[in-house]
C-alpha cells in the first residue's frame, strides 16, 4: 500500500502553494516537492525554487496511505540552505481538515525544501514519538526516538544532540507532540503518559501529552500546540517512557 504526504501553505498574498510526494517510505524523512494532479503548477520542484519569496502564514500537512488509516504523521518542516529547521508545520492522518496559522511567518529562499515523516499506527513495542517545538527566539527544533517498552529512552535531533545540547539557554514557548502508537503510550501502565523534560537534578520541568490513537485520534485532526515556557539548560533531557501490550 503506497502512502502519500501532502502539504498545504496559505502566503501572506493570498496565494497558495500544494506541495506531495505519493511514495513516501515509512519512517524516513522525505522531501515533499510541488504537486497535485489537476493543478496548474510546475511538479517535482523544492518549494524553496518554486516559490521564492513568498512568505508562508498557514499551513497543514496530511498522510494518507491507499486503503487504509493508519498514517501517522510525526513531523514536518521547512529545511534551510545552511540543514537547519526553519519551520515546523502541523499535520495529521487522511481525515486532517484545517489549515491553521504557522508558529512564525517564513519567508521562502533559494534552497528551501520541505522535509516530512511519518510512521504506520500500531500497538506495541518500536513506535515513534516526536516532539516539534519553537523557542520564544524563533528558533524550530524536532527531537524524536523510537520508544522501548518501559524504559526510559532519550529523544533527540536529527545531528543527535539532546533537547539541552540543542536548545541550551533557549525557552520554548509551544510544541506539539506525536506518538505513533494505536493506543496511549502508557496502555500498560509502566511507563509515563507524557514526554517529559528533566533538568540535571532530576526537576520535572515539562509534560506533553502526545496525540496517539486510532485513525480518527480520539476527534482531533492533528496534534494542537501546547502553550507554556520552558527554558532549557545545557544539560537537560527530553525522554519518553512507553508501555505496551
Amino acid at each position: 500500500m503506497a502512502t502519500s504526504i501532502s502539504a498545504f501553505f496559505r502566503c501572506t498574498d493570498g496565494t497558495f502553494i500544494s506541495l506531495v510526494n505519493n511514495s513516501v517510505t515509512e519512517n524516513t524523512v522525505t522531501e515533499i516537492q510541488t504537486g497535485g494532479t489537476g493543478l496548474n503548477q510546475v511538479a517535482s520542484v523544492s518549494i524553496g525554487q518554486a516559490y521564492v519569496g513568498k512568505t508562508l502564514s498557514h499551513g497543514i500537512v496530511k498522510v494518507s496511505t491507499e486503503d487504509a488509516g493508519t498514517g501517522s504523521y510525526l513531523y514536518g518542516y521547512i529545511q534551510t540552505p545552511s540543514g537547519s529547521i526553519g519551520l515546523n508545520v502541523q499535520g495529521g492522518g487522511g481525515n486532517v481538515s484545517a489549515l491553521p496559522a504557522l508558529a512564525k511567518p517564513h519567508r521562502l529562499v533559494q534552497g528551501d525544501t520541505f522535509q516530512a515523516r511519518w510512521d504506520a499506527i500500531a500497538d506495541g513495542n518500536a513506535q515513534m514519538a516526536a516532539l516539534s517545538c519553537y523557542t520564544t527566539d524563533g528558533t524550530c527544533e524536532v527531537l524524536f526516538a523510537t520508544m522501548v517498552n518501559n524504559t526510559k529512552t532519550a529523544m533527540l535531533n536529527k545531528d543527535g544532540n539532546t533537547i539541552g545540547q540543542a536548545l541550551a539557554g533557549k525557552t520554548i514557548a509551544a510544541a506539539f507532540a506525536v506518538a505513533s502508537t494505536s493506543f496511549d503510550i502508557n496502555e500498560s501502565q509502566a511507563g509515563v503518559g507524557a514526554f517529559y523534560v528533566e533538568s540535571a537534578d532530576g526537576m520535572l520541568k515539562a509534560m506533553y501529552t502526545p496525540l496517539s490513537g486510532a485513525p480518527v485520534n480520539a476527534g482531533f485532526p492533528y496534534a494542537p500546540y501546547q502553550v507554556f515556557p520552558v527554558r532549557i539548560g545545557q544539560n537537560d533531557t527530553l525522554s519518553v517512557m512507553g508501555s505496551h501490550s
